[in-house]
């Protein structure tokens, strides 16, 4: 056996004509990389040990991703604070039946199904590997075993020839630059976390909402670490990052550091039970709703006042009828949270979030009608 590589080091097919490839993983990565090398590699195969839900990017003629509306998310968050266990079960029978609806000649040796928890890995976007399955021009291997002189041994004791291996296993965030007071993982006693079989070796901030050092709030925070929100990174940054410079420039003021540990360790409580039965590639906050309606309110965006059932969202929804629909029913953009008047020294509005709101939808602004 020759080469490995990580996936971040894939630039391109070429490199690996008429090799034979094993992929180690089957997440975004690993499908799309798969994808590319088929007719350039000799051979193509992908080794995966769970199963993973697998949806087009397109569905009746629409972005997969529009189809999680802020009504949809709405909805799920009081499952999620009141139902949590019906919760999970309705998201993961909702992306399960997607797929099965547009894949519905799946093979069970596949193994694809069933799939891990929909809120430990949200699965994969990709509109050709199930057609690279079924048409064997890519191959489906179990787990590695072991490797040897010419390839892998993978379950069962199979051996699978291979030139090259391309790791598409995800990455762990390196806290090794910081002081030890300043590592969030050495906060507190995270033993429990350490010792679960599906902690897999990722180790556990303890991060004041996800985002502050709880012992330097005022001048150290992290974005990337732990999952955001939303499914969409950029929304997730965009919104964190107003918040941070709004607690920074003092516009809004966080609990004291007592408070702040007493949240970390009820986060770090609810993380545990995340990981009870599957593990999951980041940690995060105990509820996404929560969290974002948080992050509204220390930005000063005027998104919880404006679509939080007070007098100020009927004000909305009775005389901006239409943009309110698509807001809660259309295409969920970032552009939301510079569209409101917020709180006074808070984030500006941006008068262009209206007509860019407009656009996302595919629809003319009324005012250009």
């Amino acid at each position: 056996m020759g080469k490995t590589l990580m996936g971040k080091e894939y630039k391109g097919p070429e490199e690996f004509r008429d090799k034979k490839v094993l992929i180690v993983g089957m997440a975004n990565t690993a499908c799309d990389i798969a994808v590319d090398l088929v007719g350039i590699a000799q051979e193509v195969h992908i080794s995966h040990r769970s199963g993973t839900r697998i949806i087009p990017r397109m569905m009746d003629g629409k972005p997969t991703i529009n189809a999680i509306t802020r009504q949809l998310t709405g909805a799920m968050s009081l499952f999620e604070r009141w139902l949590p266990s019906i919760g999970e079960w309705v998201g993961d029978r909702f992306a399960t039946t997607k797929m099965l609806r547009n894949y519905p000649d799946i093979k069970p040796e596949w193994n694809l199904l069933p799939a891990p928890p929909f809120k430990n890995t949200l699965g994969v976007i990709n509109d050709h590997i199930i057609d690279r399955l079924s048409d064997g021009s890519v191959k489906l291997v179990g787990g590695i075993e072991s490797f040897y002189s010419l390839g892998v041994f993978t379950d069962g004791g199979k051996k699978t020839e291979v030139d090259t291996v391309i790791f598409c296993t995800g990455n762990y965030f390196d806290y090794s630059i910081l002081s030890p007071e300043a590592d969030p993982t050495r906060l507190g006693d995270s033993s429990e976390w350490d010792h679960m079989e599906h902690s897999n070796g990722l180790l556990y901030p303890r991060l004041y909402q996800t985002l502050f050092h709880p012992n330097f709030a005022d001048s150290l925070a992290f974005l990337g670490p732990c999952r955001g929100f939303s499914f969409a990174v950029h929304s997730n940054a965009d919104l964190a990052s107003q918040a941070i410079s709004q607690v920074w420039k003092g516009n809004y003021v966080l609990p004291g550091i007592a408070e702040r540990n007493r949240w970390c360790e009820k986060n770090y409580r609810a993380s545990l039970g995340v990981i009870k039965n599957w593990r999951t590639f980041r940690t995060g906050h105990f509820s996404a709703g929560e969290f974002e309606r948080w992050l509204n309110d220390v930005a000063g965006t005027g998104v919880n006042e404006h679509l939080g059932w007070g007098w100020k969202e009927w004000k909305f929804w009775w005389s901006e009828r239409e943009l309110y629909g698509l807001i809660k029913r259309g295409v969920n953009t970032p552009f939301l949270y510079r569209l409101f008047e917020g709180r006074q020294g808070g984030r500006k509005k941006w008068e262009g979030a209206k007509r860019e709101i407009w656009k996302a939808n595919g629809r003319v602004p009324l005012e250009d009608r």
